[in-house]
């Protein structure tokens, strides 16, 4: 019985180690890059760039901030984009068309 116990802590173990291995990567690129945008939208550079933007994103039939996004994936891989994008979401509303879009366009970036 004891030797059960003491392979189930071993199992649970090295889960948590494996866990550990594939989230810290994940950390490094989120944080900095949801301080960022944070800090890009309080500045209001978000506009800017949505402005510059608008003309390609209209393109495509998107509002020119998800320009934004578009552009982080291409700069950063997909988690950078993800992240912009759910820290846009909450104040751009798209529909699912638009949403189908701009994750075609992201996974043609990345």
């Amino acid at each position: 019985m004891i030797i059960l116990y003491s392979k189930f802590f071993e199992y649970l173990k090295n889960i948590f180690k494996e866990s550990i291995a594939v989230a810290l990567p994940l950390y490094r690129i989120m944080i900095p890059m949801i301080i960022l945008v944070k800090i890009i939208k309080e500045l209001g550079f978000v506009d800017i760039l949505g402005y510059w933007l608008a003309p390609l994103m209209s393109i495509v039939g998107l509002p020119g901030s998800m320009g934004l996004v578009w552009a982080a994936t291409m700069l950063g891989g997909f988690f950078p984009g993800i992240i912009i994008f759910a820290d846009l979401a909450s104040s751009e509303v798209l529909t699912v068309s638009q949403v189908t879009v701009l994750s075609s366009l992201m996974l043609i970036a990345h």
